[in-house]
């Protein structure tokens, strides 16, 4: 049970893992493959020739987020999750974004997880323009300069816009909207909801918008 680095073919293998651990849709997952995925980014753990659990270690910029961990409900409860888990992170400082309670829980008491940032839910302005992801971007670092900071590519970007859009407001102010959440929102408001964790002794970051 050692997990290894993803390679070249086993795509198809990791896109039907991922499918029947969240229920992603075909258009999702295949914008992760084309814009973001690139072979040795998963660790994973096979048995009997088949990928039963992975992990991903996505770059936004110089650090690591830990993202789509899964496991095949038949071989969990191994110790698979938390193998795959280190194995991505690599020894490095890492950050993950729990989709629950309970995975926050589980995260803390499995892996010494902690809790590094906090959000709060933001309305959308009244007044606001519809710009694009290099505009996006292009603000995002001119409001986080001097601050540590998660960087966005073009392909995180580009995933991010198969769900969400990005907005303007009428003083400036940056918005990501996914599913008609605020996901992000610039300036940065404080909140008291957890939202990232840190893994290996990770630092906290401001992150904003994480694959959720």
């Amino acid at each position: 049970m050692t997990p290894r680095p993803s390679l070249k073919g086993d795509e198809n293998a990791l896109k039907a893992l991922w499918r029947e651990v969240f229920g992603d849709t075909d258009e999702y997952i295949d914008a992760f493959f084309q814009n973001v995925y690139q072979p040795s980014m998963a660790s994973v753990i096979e048995e009997d020739g088949t990928v039963v659990a992975a992990a991903y270690a996505v770059p936004f910029g110089a650090v690591r987020y830990i993202f789509a961990v899964a496991t095949r409900p038949e071989y969990r409860g191994r110790g698979y999750g938390r193998a795959v888990v280190f194995a991505a992170a690599g020894g490095e400082p890492a950050y993950l974004c729990p989709a629950s309670a309970t995975l926050r829980c589980w995260y803390a008491l499995t892996m010494r997880a902690r809790t590094v940032s906090y959000r709060s839910s933001v309305p959308l302005p009244a007044v606001r323009r519809k710009i694009t992801a290099e505009e996006f971007r292009a603000r995002r670092e001119v409001w986080l300069d001097g601050i540590p900071h998660a960087k966005y590519s073009d392909g995180i970007l580009k995933l991010f816009s198969v769900t969400g859009e990005f907005f303007c407001g009428e003083h400036g102010d940056i918005y990501a909207v996914d599913g008609g959440r605020v996901c992000e929102a610039l300036p940065a408001r404080a909140g008291d909801e957890p939202f990232l964790m840190g893994l290996n002794g990770a630092e906290p970051i401001y992150w904003g918008l994480a694959l959720e």
